[in-house]
């Protein structure tokens, strides 16, 4: 092989591992704002559904209600855990549901704190993130599936992983000429 060649092959070989790291980096860095984002969100969302659960509201109607136009999982709790209106679960599903005061985010709301966790629900057996806060009537809590936050990491480490392999096609272009 001639030294122009390995002079190649050596520049090529610490570019692939420059081009990793800043992947590697670059999606960390994302992961960690697309998780502080999401859980702002929620935040946001079960403050205004707190300001909306009023006393004349029928708990399950507005559960099933917001969950449509905030796309998520609403659940509105009593004072006690008892569940009284849930987006995904009507009737006597809703009423077969186990008391939610003992949940790690209800638990806070209740301390007067805003609850968050990241766990599998016990009703829908999916990993959930949950936001729950303390209203006038008793605790909103609105969750996400975590799959929101892996498929948006997953789509952006695969086209960060294009661009490098494309980085590295050129800088072998360029160094073969």
């Amino acid at each position: 092989m001639t030294v122009a060649r390995r002079l190649l092959a050596g520049a090529l070989a610490v570019t692939a591992v420059a081009l990793v790291v800043v992947v590697v980096v670059a999606t960390r860095a994302a992961d960690a704002e697309r998780r502080a984002t999401l859980w702002s969100e929620l935040d946001r969302q079960s403050g205004a559904l707190a300001l909306a659960w009023r006393p004349d509201n029928n708990a399950d109607s507005l559960a099933d209600a917001a969950g449509t136009v905030l796309n998520a999982r609403v659940t509105l709790i009593d004072a006690d855990g008892r569940v009284l209106g849930d987006s995904d679960f009507d009737d006597d599903a809703l009423a077969s549901l186990e008391n939610h005061a003992a949940r790690p985010e209800i638990a806070a709301a209740m301390r007067g704190a805003v609850g968050r966790d990241r766990r599998v629900s016990a009703s829908t057996r999916d990993d959930r993130l949950y936001v729950a806060r303390r209203a006038t009537r008793g605790i909103v809590r609105v969750s996400v599936p975590a799959t929101t936050l892996e498929e948006a990491s997953e789509v952006m480490r695969a086209r960060l992983f294009r661009a490098a392999g494309l980085a590295l096609l050129a800088a072998l272009a360029v160094g073969a000429l």
